[in-house]
Protein backbone atom coordinates (compact mmCIF):
# COMPACT_ATOMS: atom_id res chain seq x y z
CA UNK A 1 0.00 0.00 0.00
CA UNK A 2 1.59 3.58 -0.86
CA UNK A 3 2.67 5.82 1.90
CA UNK A 4 -0.48 8.10 0.88
CA UNK A 5 -3.16 5.56 1.70
CA UNK A 6 -0.77 4.41 4.72
CA UNK A 7 -0.80 8.20 6.07
CA UNK A 8 -3.91 9.14 4.87
CA UNK A 9 -6.70 9.68 7.90
CA UNK A 10 -10.39 9.67 6.86
CA UNK A 11 -12.60 12.32 8.20
CA UNK A 12 -16.45 13.40 7.96
CA UNK A 13 -17.52 15.95 5.33
CA UNK A 14 -20.32 18.01 5.77
CA UNK A 15 -22.55 18.80 2.81
CA UNK A 16 -23.10 22.57 2.01
CA UNK A 17 -26.42 22.82 0.61
CA UNK A 18 -26.40 25.62 -2.49
CA UNK A 19 -26.54 28.91 -0.87
CA UNK A 20 -29.11 31.40 -1.76
CA UNK A 21 -28.24 32.80 -5.69
CA UNK A 22 -28.42 31.41 -9.26
CA UNK A 23 -26.03 28.97 -10.85
CA UNK A 24 -25.24 26.88 -13.79
CA UNK A 25 -25.60 23.50 -12.55
CA UNK A 26 -25.51 19.55 -13.62
CA UNK A 27 -27.70 17.09 -12.86
CA UNK A 28 -25.68 14.75 -10.47
CA UNK A 29 -28.16 12.49 -9.72
CA UNK A 30 -31.75 10.99 -10.41
CA UNK A 31 -34.09 8.81 -8.40
CA UNK A 32 -37.37 7.83 -7.81
CA UNK A 33 -38.65 8.08 -4.25
CA UNK A 34 -41.82 8.85 -2.47
CA UNK A 35 -42.87 11.10 0.01
CA UNK A 36 -42.66 9.28 2.97
CA UNK A 37 -38.65 9.18 2.58
CA UNK A 38 -36.70 11.65 4.64
CA UNK A 39 -33.66 11.15 2.49
CA UNK A 40 -32.55 9.65 -0.71
CA UNK A 41 -30.99 6.75 0.95
CA UNK A 42 -34.50 5.19 1.72
CA UNK A 43 -35.16 6.61 5.42
CA UNK A 44 -38.68 7.10 6.19
CA UNK A 45 -39.87 10.34 7.87
CA UNK A 46 -40.71 9.86 11.35
CA UNK A 47 -44.25 10.84 12.01
CA UNK A 48 -45.28 10.43 8.78
CA UNK A 49 -49.21 12.21 8.38
CA UNK A 50 -50.92 10.42 5.94
CA UNK A 51 -52.19 6.56 5.06
CA UNK A 52 -51.14 7.38 1.40
CA UNK A 53 -47.43 7.87 -0.42
CA UNK A 54 -47.09 8.47 -3.70
CA UNK A 55 -44.28 8.87 -6.06
CA UNK A 56 -41.92 11.64 -6.42
CA UNK A 57 -39.20 12.28 -8.57
CA UNK A 58 -36.09 13.32 -6.89
CA UNK A 59 -33.19 15.44 -8.67
CA UNK A 60 -29.50 16.40 -7.15
CA UNK A 61 -27.91 19.13 -8.69
CA UNK A 62 -24.17 20.29 -8.16
CA UNK A 63 -22.25 23.44 -9.08
CA UNK A 64 -21.14 24.14 -12.56
CA UNK A 65 -17.92 26.17 -10.97
CA UNK A 66 -16.81 22.92 -8.76
CA UNK A 67 -17.94 25.21 -5.70
CA UNK A 68 -19.53 23.87 -2.91
CA UNK A 69 -23.09 23.73 -3.24
CA UNK A 70 -25.33 20.78 -3.45
CA UNK A 71 -29.39 20.81 -3.28
CA UNK A 72 -32.28 18.19 -4.45
CA UNK A 73 -35.61 18.87 -6.03
CA UNK A 74 -38.70 16.59 -5.65
CA UNK A 75 -40.97 16.76 -8.27
CA UNK A 76 -44.20 15.53 -7.52
CA UNK A 77 -46.62 13.03 -9.68
CA UNK A 78 -49.88 14.04 -8.24
CA UNK A 79 -51.53 17.21 -6.45
CA UNK A 80 -54.18 16.99 -3.60
CA UNK A 81 -57.20 18.50 -2.43
CA UNK A 82 -56.85 21.32 0.32
CA UNK A 83 -59.70 21.17 3.36
CA UNK A 84 -60.27 24.92 2.62
CA UNK A 85 -61.83 24.12 -1.01
CA UNK A 86 -64.15 21.83 0.10
CA UNK A 87 -67.64 22.77 0.81
CA UNK A 88 -68.79 22.46 4.54
CA UNK A 89 -70.56 19.57 4.10
CA UNK A 90 -67.80 17.44 2.69
CA UNK A 91 -65.36 18.90 5.28
CA UNK A 92 -67.30 17.02 7.87
CA UNK A 93 -65.26 13.44 6.65
CA UNK A 94 -61.85 14.84 6.69
CA UNK A 95 -59.74 17.09 8.88
CA UNK A 96 -57.43 19.32 7.54
CA UNK A 97 -53.58 18.42 7.91
CA UNK A 98 -51.71 21.86 9.35
CA UNK A 99 -48.54 21.33 7.48
CA UNK A 100 -50.41 21.67 3.73
CA UNK A 101 -53.80 21.97 4.22
CA UNK A 102 -54.44 18.77 2.44
CA UNK A 103 -58.03 17.22 3.20
CA UNK A 104 -57.03 14.55 4.80
CA UNK A 105 -60.53 11.27 5.16
CA UNK A 106 -61.41 10.72 8.79
CA UNK A 107 -62.19 6.82 7.98
CA UNK A 108 -59.15 6.14 5.81
CA UNK A 109 -56.32 8.86 6.66
CA UNK A 110 -55.86 9.16 2.99
CA UNK A 111 -55.31 12.54 0.94
CA UNK A 112 -57.77 13.06 -1.61
CA UNK A 113 -56.54 13.62 -5.52
CA UNK A 114 -56.90 16.88 -7.22
CA UNK A 115 -57.24 15.65 -11.06
CA UNK A 116 -56.20 19.26 -12.11
CA UNK A 117 -53.46 20.00 -9.82
CA UNK A 118 -51.97 16.24 -10.63
CA UNK A 119 -51.96 17.67 -14.60
CA UNK A 120 -50.20 20.59 -13.18
CA UNK A 121 -47.37 18.18 -11.85
CA UNK A 122 -46.75 16.95 -14.76
CA UNK A 123 -46.59 20.21 -16.63
CA UNK A 124 -44.06 21.70 -14.01
CA UNK A 125 -41.64 17.93 -14.49
CA UNK A 126 -41.93 18.61 -18.42
CA UNK A 127 -41.12 21.99 -18.34
CA UNK A 128 -37.92 21.20 -16.77
CA UNK A 129 -37.05 18.28 -19.17
CA UNK A 130 -37.20 20.48 -21.62
CA UNK A 131 -35.01 22.93 -19.85
CA UNK A 132 -32.13 19.95 -19.82
CA UNK A 133 -29.25 20.33 -22.16
CA UNK A 134 -26.51 18.12 -22.79
CA UNK A 135 -23.07 19.06 -24.70
CA UNK A 136 -25.47 22.36 -25.81
CA UNK A 137 -27.82 20.88 -27.18
CA UNK A 138 -32.04 19.94 -25.71
CA UNK A 139 -32.15 16.67 -24.87
CA UNK A 140 -36.28 16.17 -24.75
CA UNK A 141 -36.57 15.14 -28.61
CA UNK A 142 -34.08 12.30 -27.00
CA UNK A 143 -36.27 11.41 -24.34
CA UNK A 144 -39.42 11.78 -26.24
CA UNK A 145 -37.54 9.03 -28.76
CA UNK A 146 -37.54 6.41 -25.53
CA UNK A 147 -41.36 6.57 -25.34
CA UNK A 148 -41.23 6.82 -21.21
CA UNK A 149 -38.74 9.04 -18.74
CA UNK A 150 -35.67 7.47 -18.53
CA UNK A 151 -34.24 8.92 -15.70
CA UNK A 152 -30.80 7.50 -16.79
CA UNK A 153 -30.44 10.37 -19.44
CA UNK A 154 -30.80 13.27 -17.31
CA UNK A 155 -27.58 12.72 -15.31
CA UNK A 156 -25.10 14.73 -16.51
CA UNK A 157 -27.27 17.38 -18.50
CA UNK A 158 -27.55 20.99 -17.24
CA UNK A 159 -29.68 23.93 -16.77
CA UNK A 160 -29.58 27.03 -14.50
CA UNK A 161 -31.32 27.22 -11.38
CA UNK A 162 -32.87 29.93 -8.88
CA UNK A 163 -32.33 29.00 -5.31
CA UNK A 164 -34.62 30.78 -2.63
CA UNK A 165 -34.59 30.57 0.92
CA UNK A 166 -38.31 29.34 2.55
CA UNK A 167 -39.48 28.46 5.78
CA UNK A 168 -41.56 25.27 5.91
CA UNK A 169 -43.06 23.49 8.39
CA UNK A 170 -41.27 25.87 11.22
CA UNK A 171 -38.38 25.41 9.48
CA UNK A 172 -35.80 27.60 7.21
CA UNK A 173 -34.45 25.96 4.20
CA UNK A 174 -33.38 26.65 0.73
CA UNK A 175 -35.31 25.91 -2.37
CA UNK A 176 -35.33 25.87 -6.39
CA UNK A 177 -37.37 28.57 -7.10
CA UNK A 178 -36.73 28.73 -11.25
CA UNK A 179 -35.14 26.28 -13.47
CA UNK A 180 -33.93 27.91 -16.82
CA UNK A 181 -32.23 26.81 -19.63
CA UNK A 182 -28.50 27.03 -19.37
CA UNK A 183 -27.51 30.46 -20.09
CA UNK A 184 -24.50 31.57 -22.85
CA UNK A 185 -22.53 32.82 -19.83
CA UNK A 186 -22.22 31.44 -16.44
CA UNK A 187 -24.64 32.39 -13.73
CA UNK A 188 -23.11 32.71 -10.31
CA UNK A 189 -24.99 35.55 -9.07
CA UNK A 190 -27.09 36.38 -5.71
CA UNK A 191 -30.67 37.16 -6.70
CA UNK A 192 -33.44 37.36 -4.97
CA UNK A 193 -35.04 33.89 -5.94
CA UNK A 194 -39.10 34.76 -5.40
CA UNK A 195 -39.80 33.64 -8.65
CA UNK A 196 -41.70 30.35 -9.67
CA UNK A 197 -41.09 28.22 -12.35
Amino acid sequence: MSDFLNNFVPEKVSVITMPVGAYDVIVKQVKEVTDHDSNLSGAQKENYRFADVHDQLAVTFIRMDNLPGIITHRFNTRGWVRFDEMSAKQQKSYTKDEVKGYAISKKTGMRVEDPARTVQCSNILNQFLNKLSKNGTAIIDDLIATGHLDIGMLVGTNCTITVAEEVFDGKTRNKITKINRLSAQPVLKPTDGQEEY
